[in-house]
């Protein structure tokens, strides 16, 4: 029998059978964040950028009587958000002096 394909760049699996629970404990302590928070933590990141990282798919687990868990939403490690963040700050010293508050970003009130 012949390899199954590789998925397309930016297909994320699905999460594993059984792993929900760990992997939504991670997003609970930090370990992992959600998209939303990655785009609310760090708004200089391009969605370019995001999708050079490894996704992980996860679902909240059901809570006392909930019928099913919650949708697959993509989670992205934390360390891995953090060193995107750090490589493209260095790319860019005028980031880091909005960050900073010492520049105004581009379009805002001084």
């Amino acid at each position: 029998l012949a390899a199954a394909p590789a998925p397309p760049r930016g297909f994320a699996p699905p999460p594993p059978p059984g792993g929900d629970a760990a992997l939504w404990r991670e997003v609970e302590s930090g370990h992992r964040l959600l998209l939303r928070s990655v785009k609310a933590r760090f708004p200089q990141l391009e969605d370019a950028s995001l999708a050079t990282l490894p996704v992980t798919m996860a679902r909240r687990p059901p809570a006392p009587g909930d019928a099913a868990p919650g949708p697959a939403v993509a989670t992205y490690l934390r360390v891995n958000v953090e060193q995107l963040v750090a490589a493209r700050d260095a790319r860019d010293p005028n980031w880091l002096e909005v960050t900073a508050g010492t520049r105004p970003p581009r379009g805002g009130v001084p």
